[in-house]
């Protein structure tokens, strides 16, 4: 029943995969079948292993397995698109997560002259619905085989001949279609319920005319469903296959049918051994996703039937936007379980342009996914718009972009400047007023001059008091030998504002191993040991060979880094997994990395803190409070382990250092105290400085790049 597409022209395999030998010699026979195309997969032993999974839950022969495992392996790896291509190491750590594998790093090293002439690099999403729509048709196909020239035979088929057969049956069952003729037979339908523009009948499988109606159904609707090898026996083909399975009690088939009996959707149902009912296909006309008239009639159908659908979705569902959210089926428009809309929308991004107020969590999800999505629905976050602005570069302008020539950094915060923001976009942002500027008329005039003068008189008294604060300060000083034994709230300045906030995302990780001077101002360089202790660490993170030296690094990282952080520690998400705590996790991660790649002097100030004041407004608008994060953190934490990916750095981050963090004031490096959101982190103004145009700044002056 799935539409098909014809398979696209390949060439000779060279490559399936690193560590997987092509055929020693291919037969004779197949010299002239369509091959496979020489194509590494990054993720091919997943890909494999989900095969083999899906083929087990289904009951698949032996021979249909076996096929699988071999042919539908070999065209994922090769053929299959879409597919994410991988062209550099940032790509492949996009894809994978956490360390790489060494044929990786070898296959992208700068070093390595074959790289150029190599196979193409990709990752296949195991369950992506593309995917699983292709295995259903090749599962259709194998197992309609019975009766035909191919039965016992099916080796003797590739995957690209088998799409070709499977395509070349389809038009001649088109052709038969329009050749031939059934009528409707209400003894072979059970009433199951009333749809919006219709009535939903069971095929009922107990019925002599089962056959007779599944070729009525299939020569109204213009698929497979109803047709036969035999015509006059409606035996064989794909018909019998259908009928056979539902005869069987392993398929339910259902039909919506408008007053006339027309039918306008068919749905299969796979059955469980305890009757329940789990979603396979939902086709309209011609194997065609249902018209948007039908989506109602198609999510009362499944409410009727309380079907369920692994992951809460199955592929047809998915196009039509309908979930199981919870213990219903509903738009997912309508869904407003934050945990379950982000966990959806993580594994299939697919959905965020349906969504029509989506919260700024689901917009750094879908970034982490697929930036590319943003492209048709820009992001409501100014902060994600500018930190995502790299997609839009070759394409149209980004939102609220300001005309040709306005392109010069106009804004900046605290000491950041934002690069490449237009004065139009910074200006766009939304602002909080003071009170005194929400005042009418003469009232806020005369409010306003008021205050100008008596801001003066706090200023000349606030200085006599820092006078005589430091006066007594420094009397105390000498009298315990201040020089010798400073005071420790003045030995080590730290970042205040914002940057202090910044940093203080990343405490799980610096307290947990105990680093110091991580939010030292004045700390430039790391001392060093912990250079020689944490620079391995960063670089097997990163992909790199402990070998580059630190210009190597640096290079690496100001051509990726700043363009793609926010994707960083967000591989695809398991079924179960939070991708609330996975944000969370790759969160402090992030600020714990740009420090330190800072202190180590891979960084510049300027793009560091870029990414410090970004990532700290992303968590702003994901989480409530410190709490909030630090239970998310903590949970994305131990999926990451459980995932079997590393954590050296943050071992020991667990119950108790949480409880100490939110317990803690800042001046002992904890959370207490710290405002939550506090200022915002991402809050370009006006930049006025001597010898500068209003409103403008030269991104070269060297007093902002502290």
């Amino acid at each position: 029943m799935p539409f098909a597409r014809r398979p696209r022209a390949a060439r000779p395999v060279a490559i399936l995969e690193v560590g997987m030998s092509a055929p020693a010699s291919p037969d004779p026979a197949s010299a002239n079948r369509p091959a496979y195309a020489p194509r590494n997969a990054l993720n091919a032993g997943e890909i494999r292993r989900a095969i083999q999974a899906r083929s087990a839950a289904r009951g698949d022969a032996a021979d249909v397995r076996a096929w699988l495992l071999n042919h539908f392996y070999r065209h994922a790896v090769g053929n299959f698109e879409p597919a994410t291509p991988v062209r550099s190491l940032a790509d492949a750590r996009a894809v994978l997560g956490g360390a790489l594998p060494a044929w990786v790093k070898a296959r992208f090293s700068a070093a390595d002259s074959r790289a150029s002439k190599a196979a193409p690099v990709v990752w296949v999403d195991p369950s992506s619905a593309p995917l699983l729509a292709l295995e259903a048709r090749l599962v259709e196909f194998l197992t309609s085989r019975d009766g035909t020239a191919l039965q016992g035979k099916l080796e003797r088929v590739n995957c690209p001949q088998a799409l070709a057969l499977w395509e070349r049956e389809h038009a001649r069952i088109a052709e038969r279609i329009q050749r031939g003729w059934r009528q409707s037979n209400p003894q072979a339908l059970r009433h199951v319920c009333a749809t919006p523009h219709g009535t939903l009948v069971e095929l009922r499988p107990d019925s002599a005319l089962l056959r007779e109606e599944m070729a009525y159904e299939s020569y109204r609707m213009g698929h497979c469903l109803g047709q036969f090898a035999n015509r006059k026996a409606l035996t064989g083909g794909y018909g019998g296959r259908y009928a056979d399975a539902a005869q069987a009690g392993q398929l339910r088939l259902f039909s919506i049918r408008d007053e006339r009996g027309e039918p306008h959707v068919t749905l299969s149902m796979l059955t469980d051994g305890a009757g329940r009912l789990m979603v396979e296909q939902v086709k309209g006309k011609q194997n065609r996703p249902p018209v948007q008239r039908y989506v109602e009639d198609v999510l009362a159908a499944l409410t009727a039937l309380d079907a369920a659908a692994d992951d809460d979705l199955a592929p047809d569902c998915l196009a039509l936007g309908l979930v199981r959210a919870g213990e219903r089926w509903q738009p997912i428009e309508s869904v407003t379980d934050a945990a379950l809309l982000a966990r959806l929308v993580s594994r299939h991004p697919g959905l965020y342009p349906r969504l029509a107020d989506p919260a700024p969590l689901i917009e750094w999800l879908v970034a982490a996914r697929e930036p590319g999505l943003l492209r048709e629905r820009p992001p409501k976050s100014p902060a994600l718009r500018y930190a995502a602005r790299e997609i839009w570069r070759d394409g149209a302008a980004p939102p609220a972009a300001a005309a040709a020539g306005q392109a010069l950094p106009a804004a900046m915060t605290e000491d950041v400047v934002w690069e490449g923001m237009p004065e139009a976009q910074w200006r766009a942002l939304p602002r909080a007023p003071g009170w005194l500027w929400k005042m009418p008329g003469q009232i806020a005039r005369a409010a306003r001059a008021a205050w100008r003068w008596l801001r003066v008189a706090i200023v000349i008294l606030l200085l006599y008091w820092l006078l005589g604060f430091w006066l007594l300060l420094f009397g105390v000083g000498l009298y315990s030998g201040f020089k010798k034994k400073p005071f420790p709230f003045l030995a080590r300045p730290r970042h205040e504002g914002r940057k202090l906030w910044a940093l203080a995302l990343a405490a799980p990780m610096a307290g947990a191993i105990g680093q110091h001077g991580f939010y030292d101002r004045k700390a430039a360089r790391v001392d060093a040991d912990w250079r020689q202790n944490i620079r391995p660490q960063f670089l097997h993170q990163l992909g790199l060979p402990a070998s580059a030296d630190d210009a190597a690094v640096a290079r690496f990282l100001r051509e990726s880094f700043e363009q793609q952080w926010y994707r960083a520690d967000m591989p695809a998400p398991d079924r179960d997994a939070d991708p609330r705590a996975a944000l969370a996790f790759a969160t402090a991660r992030a600020a714990f990395f740009a420090r330190n790649a800072l202190l180590l002097g891979w960084l510049a100030p300027p793009p560091a803190w870029r990414v410090l004041l970004l990532n700290a407004q992303r968590a702003q608008e994901c989480w409530a409070g410190w709490e909030d994060f630090g239970r998310a953190c903590l949970a994305g934490r131990r999926q990451w382990i459980l995932a079997g990916r590393a954590d050296p750095m943050g071992a020991g981050f667990d119950e108790a250092a949480l409880t100490r963090l939110l317990q803690q004031r800042q001046r002992k490096h904890g959370w207490k105290g710290l405002p939550w959101p506090g200022q915002a982190a991402f809050d370009p103004v006006a930049v006025k400085r001597r010898g500068a145009a209003a409103g403008r700044v030269d991104a070269s002056d060297p007093q902002l790049h502290l």
